[in-house]
């Protein structure tokens, strides 16, 4: 479905394009329209297309030859995409062109990230049950450019809520609820991590009880504020649920904070 929509948009975009053509191309015995030029790209394989607000976006995968090079042996994001950025009132070139890696073959989305009110653009590099993540350019209107935000790719499955201003972020380590959460906010116009909740098995108790700490943004770097060991009981971890739910609310603070104030 999704690729679908993609399709669609790009279509219109060089349909209409084509269309405002005051003078076309005199026809010859080898040409064909704009627009079918355009559906028999998008339907070949490892090619797609997503509009981003005023521009149009197409994206070409492409798999690398595996290296023997043990640096790069290892890595997951063996792949290439180059996404190029068209100005739809004129295709004659891009206006920008972006080369990442990524695992496999990935796909474009679009969100506000930076809450200005204009789409941004994100390729998806890697995926799976756990963990997701995204590379995100941020839209420039002076400069018609997508900036990148490199910090936006080091947060998994990212969710961004206009309402309060904040991306969270989930990394799932294991099925007993271990992982890393994390928020993020704007400050100073840069993308910061304001609270880093961290939930683990502990080794050094042979993984019998679990550790969770949680981490705040306090005078320009990340503090630790609450460290706790919860042990286990019948497979449970006592209350670890309820109270790393409590942290997971930025204006929460710690009981004993709370218990204070009251």
């Amino acid at each position: 479905m999704r690729r679908t929509i993609y399709f669609a948009a790009a279509l219109l975009a060089l349909t209409v394009t084509a269309c405002q053509s005051n003078e076309p191309p005199a026809p010859t015995a080898t040409a064909e329209p704009l627009e079918q030029t355009a559906a028999r790209w998008l339907v070949e394989e490892n090619h797609d297309a997503i509009q981003v607000g005023d521009v149009l976006v197409t994206a070409e995968w492409q798999e690398r030859e595996k290296t023997e090079d043990p640096e790069e042996a290892d890595s997951m994001l063996e792949d290439r995409v180059a996404l190029s950025v068209w100005d739809p009132a004129d295709m004659d070139a891009p206006i920008q062109v972006l080369t990442k890696n990524t695992e496999g073959r990935g796909y474009a989305w679009t969100v506000d990230a930076n809450f200005d009110g204009l789409p941004d653009l994100c390729w998806r590099y890697r995926w799976g049950n756990q963990p997701t993540y995204s590379y995100l350019w941020l839209w420039n209107p002076e400069a018609m450019q997508f900036v990148e935000e490199p910090v936006f790719a080091e947060i998994s499955m990212p969710e961004v809520n206009s309402a309060t201003g904040v991306i969270s972020g989930w990394a799932r380590s294991s099925g007993a609820g271990t992982g890393l959460t994390t928020f993020y906010r704007w400050i100073d116009g840069r993308l910061t991590c304001v609270r880093r909740i961290e939930a683990e098995l502990n080794a050094e108790s042979e993984y019998t009880t679990l550790l969770l700490t949680v981490e705040d943004w306090m005078d320009g770097a990340l503090t630790e504020v609450y460290r706790e060991e919860f042990p286990e009981h019948n497979g449970y971890f006592g209350n670890f649920f309820e109270v790393r739910q409590q942290w997971e609310n930025l204006d929460y603070h710690g009981a004993t904070e709370n218990a204070q104030e009251s």
